[in-house]
């Protein structure tokens, strides 16, 4: 999905895919509620290693071995591109308003 290799994305930071689309007040929400021990979801815009994004879904869990030790505090995510998704929707969207301004600005025959 980020066009990263294997080698190339273990242990680096996520911000390695950070496009600048959300503010860091999104990501701050983020973190406080997977650290907590909440799960997340929502979506993010993404970057490519190629540099273009895409609309990630995804579900954080965390994942706590020793509540007092943050070292052995771990998150699995469950991540799915959902950009072709949200383009389709929009177009479907832009067609049909496209539809109503010619269906309601149409003459109207009368008898």
């Amino acid at each position: 999905m980020t066009g990263y290799s294997k080698e190339e994305a273990l242990g680096k930071n996520p911000r390695l895919w950070n496009s600048g689309e959300q503010p860091e007040s999104y990501y701050a929400k983020l973190w406080s509620t997977i650290s907590s021990g909440e799960v997340w979801q929502g979506e993010i815009v993404n970057r490519r290693k190629d540099g273009t994004t895409y609309t990630e879904e995804m579900t954080i869990t965390p994942v706590i071995q020793d509540v007092g030790n943050p070292a052995n505090r771990y998150f699995i995510a469950i991540k799915q591109d959902v950009t072709e998704r949200k383009r389709s929707a929009e177009m479907l969207q832009n067609s049909e308003n496209k539809y109503r301004v010619l269906f309601e600005t149409r003459p109207m025959r009368t008898g």
